[in-house]
């Protein structure tokens, strides 16, 4: 009964690929090459470096949308600040420095911890703001 079982299986047609591994009867270059891309121990390609992340500064928007504050420098009220002490550290006419953060012109008042945008170039304050 094995004999016959052997007999069947011989007589049997196999497609190529299907159930067996087909090599070339030579190695040829290109596996050469191939199998030194592939081997387990090596990176295939080199990995990129990353690019750094470029830092996003927040732009400060002028809450009535009448300056552009993207240039201009801010300042940190310190205590015991005065608005006048400001404008003379940054060499800024004190008119243009309260007209440009808004401040009311009765009663300028600033309190530490408050950010103040010193502008970069002269302010044209209307006459009576």
């Amino acid at each position: 009964m094995t004999e016959e079982i052997k007999k069947i299986n011989e007589n049997e047609v196999k497609p190529a690929g299907l159930t067996e591994i087909v090599k070339p009867p030579f190695e040829t270059e290109t596996n050469q090459v191939l199998s030194k891309m592939t081997e387990p121990n090596k990176p295939a390609v080199t990995p990129a470096k990353p690019e750094p992340v470029k830092e996003v500064k927040p732009v400060a928007k002028d809450p009535r949308g009448m300056f552009d504050y993207s240039n201009c420098k801010q300042y940190v009220v310190q205590e015991d600040d005065t608005l006048f002490d400001v404008a003379q550290k940054f060499v800024v006419a004190l008119q243009q420095l309260r007209y440009f953060n808004h401040l009311d012109k009765a009663n300028p008042v600033i309190k530490p911890g408050k950010t103040l945008y010193i502008p970069d170039k002269p302010i044209n304050v209307p006459y009576g703001e």
